[in-house]
């Protein structure tokens, strides 16, 4: 203030001497001019005041007031105008709230910022999180707290680097870790393999023991069995000889299909047929093959009656004519089967049939040899006249002929004079004769067509040259038949063809006669008879068609089941021999195609004191191999007894067609069965 006053009383000298030069000034004007001076110099100092008092006021409020109300702070201090002016003070109010609510909104922001970072931190894994605090300044707190994220700009980088060097250390522990794993899982797996191999080993150890003593028991009882055997003269063939002997045991007891002992202990095979067994394990060489078949036609079996069975044991030997083993397959089997086949052979229900000795066989085959030797030089040299067999080891099934002078009888000679057992390489039966000339026969045998050929001496020299040649191995097969038991055998024939037809004629001439008087008889007496069965058939008819269509749907169940089902069927249990061979023909390859049931007979039969119902059917299931493009047919006599107090199927019998009606009538017989079908 006093630099005021003396800043004014100066100007006041001053002008006083401006106007003491100028004019003589009145007091008046020196007053006036007084007051302007002091006015000026106040309002000076004012402006000065207002100036400071802005420049000291709040930076925020002077913006606002800028900003919100268009007032400049310089031009306000030029007029002397301060912030303090009363009339500033609402829009200073005004001013003041809008800056503490920013303040408050950006302190806000700030701190949402501030834990958007933190969080973000947060997220990182702490091996990253661990490497940037040690890699980076400031750590990762620091930027949380202001505010500064893992994704921001100046920090990313520094982040991902961190990221990358901990996924690569995480991928190492995790790969050592994994290797740890399987080393101990190797470990593990290695150590209960050793016990399983160990307890395995134990185990084996313990079984093998088990069947040593087993077979050492198995063994004693056999040896004592042989011994036995040996001792007792009845049993004396089954041992006494060489291993490799061939035995045929017969079955003569009351169960045997066909051979019996006749009235003066001769054995015979009923209808000249045999229900025979060559386990598949035992292999019969064609010299033993020969043999075999001239045992059998010494026992009067007809080939064509001869039916195969399954024999896996000793065990089969009741429920079939004839078994051949070898002596050693006797002495080796099991001692309860061995046991069944002495008890059997003490109690005549097995016999020996025959035995084939291998020194037989051996002078067999020496003596075949060698007339098979003469056989072929006599041929190759001219000297051979007549006619035989060359057999060709191929898959050919015709029998060539290439005599053409006897292609007339050629079918029935090489059935009647060329029978099976004369052959050890092949069957003429089962070959299908067809004349040829040489040559054809010639490139037939090497297209696998012919596989045997029938010729003159002549015919089979220019054959067995060219098949020497060209390195086609063959035999001379059969029996040797000159021309004069072929010239027997045409002229045979001839007397034979002459009778046949005299005695053709006049058998037409008696059946004709015979015909006419049955004729009348039949007229008589065949239409009561045809009367009788019609009525007994009409009462009988609806329980006999209830039986066949159970017996129909028990048929659709067997043929359509699988060969692991057939068992399980009704069929299957009734009929084991039936589920056998249909299960045999599946397991080849044969499928079902169709078949048929038709009613032979239904009566009474008496099962332990009580009449019972009694059914027998003809069945047919066809079947078919559809890779070798055949078709096949199982046909079977079926007969039970049908308990339906206890609701039992009783006393089955399964019989193929093929062997007649011999077994049926045999099961009629056992149970007094008395028709309610067919009139006798």
């Amino acid at each position: 203030m006093r630099g005021v006053i003396l800043f004014v009383c100066a100007g006041v000298l001053a002008a006083h001497a401006v106007v003491a030069e100028a004019q003589q000034p009145t007091p008046g004007d020196v007053l006036n001019m007084f007051g302007k001076v002091m006015n000026a110099a106040q309002a000076d100092a004012q402006r000065r005041q207002a100036a400071e008092q802005w420049q000291a006021a709040d930076p925020q409020l002077v913006l606002c007031l800028q900003q919100r109300f268009n007032m400049h702070p310089d031009r306000l201090a030029s007029r002397g105008v301060s912030p303090y002016d009363p009339r500033f003070r609402p829009r200073l109010i005004q001013c003041d709230q809008w800056i503490k609510d920013e303040k408050r909104n950006r302190a806000q922001a700030a701190e949402a910022q501030h834990q958007a970072a933190r969080d973000a931190w947060a997220h990182i894994d702490a091996a990253t999180l661990k490497c940037f605090d040690e890699s980076h300044s400031p750590g990762s707190d620091q930027l949380a707290n202001q505010g500064v994220g893992p994704r921001d700009r100046s920090v990313s980088a520094a982040v991902d680097s961190c990221a990358r060097k901990a996924a690569f250390e995480r991928d190492q522990a995790a790969r050592r870790k994994a290797e740890r794993d399987a080393e101990i899982e190797k470990k593990k797996r290695d150590e209960a393999a050793r016990r399983a191999d160990a307890e395995s080993k134990a185990a084996a150890e313990k079984q093998k023991q088990a069947d040593a003593e087993k077979q050492a028991a198995e063994n004693k009882k056999r040896e004592e069995q042989k011994s036995l055997i040996l001792s007792d003269p009845k049993l004396a063939f089954l041992a006494d000889g060489q291993p490799d002997d061939l035995i045929a045991i017969v079955n003569v007891g009351d169960k045997a299909p066909h051979a019996v002992v006749d009235l003066h202990g001769k054995l015979t095979f009923t209808e000249n047929a045999a229900v025979l067994c060559v386990p598949g394990k035992i292999d019969l060489s064609p010299i033993e093959t020969r043999l075999y078949r001239e045992h059998l036609a010494a026992l009067d079996i007809a080939p064509a009656k001869v039916s195969a069975a399954r024999c896996d044991r000793l065990s089969a030997l009741p429920s079939i004519d004839l078994m051949v083993l070898r002596r050693a397959n006797v002495l080796q089997a099991e001692s309860a089967d061995l046991a069944a086949l002495t008890d059997g052979v003490r109690a005549d229900r097995f016999i020996k049939g025959f035995v084939i000795a291998k020194a037989d066989v051996k002078a067999a085959q020496d003596k075949r040899e060698v007339e098979t030797a003469a056989l072929r030089s006599g041929i190759q040299k001219g000297a051979k006249k007549g006619y035989g067999v060359i057999a060709i080891a191929n898959s050919g099934r015709l029998f060539c002929n290439t005599a053409p002078e006897l292609a007339k009888i050629f079918p029935d000679l090489s059935r009647e004079l060329m029978t099976a057992r004369d052959f050890e390489k092949i069957d003429p039966t089962k070959l299908e004769p067809v004349d040829v000339d040489t040559d054809t026969a010639f490139i037939s045998i090497k297209k696998d067509r012919c596989r045997a050929v029938f010729g003159n001496a002549e015919s089979l020299r220019t054959l067995m040259a060219g098949l020497d040649r060209d390195h086609v191995p063959y035999t001379l097969d059969g029996r040797w038949i000159s021309d004069d038991t072929v010239a027997a055998y045409q002229q045979g024939k001839s007397e034979q063809e002459r009778k046949h037809l005299q005695e053709e004629a006049e058998t037409k001439q008696r059946l004709a006669a015979e015909a006419e008087l049955n004729q009348h008889r039949e007229e008589a007496t065949g239409k009561a008879k045809a009367e009788r069965q019609q009525a007994l058939r009409a009462a009988n008819q609806p329980r006999v068609k209830s039986l066949k269509d159970e017996y129909l749907k028990d048929t659709e169940l067997f043929v359509h089941s699988t060969a692991n089902q057939l068992s399980s069927t009704m069929l299957g249990r009734l009929f084991p021999d039936l589920d056998t061979l249909y299960r045999t023909r599946l397991t080849e390859g044969w499928e079902y195609e169709a078949g048929s049931v038709d009613v032979v007979d239904y009566g009474t039969t008496v099962w332990k004191g009580r009449s019972l119902e009694a059914f027998v059917v003809r069945a047919t299931i066809k079947i078919l191999h559809r890779e070798l493009g055949e078709r096949r047919q199982i046909c079977y006599t079926a007969a039970y007894i049908d308990d339906v107090e206890f609701q039992m199927l009783r006393s089955p019998l399964f019989s193929l067609c093929e062997a007649g009606d011999l077994e049926l009538k045999k099961w009629e017989g056992s149970y007094n069965f008395a028709s309610k079908w067919n009139v006798e």
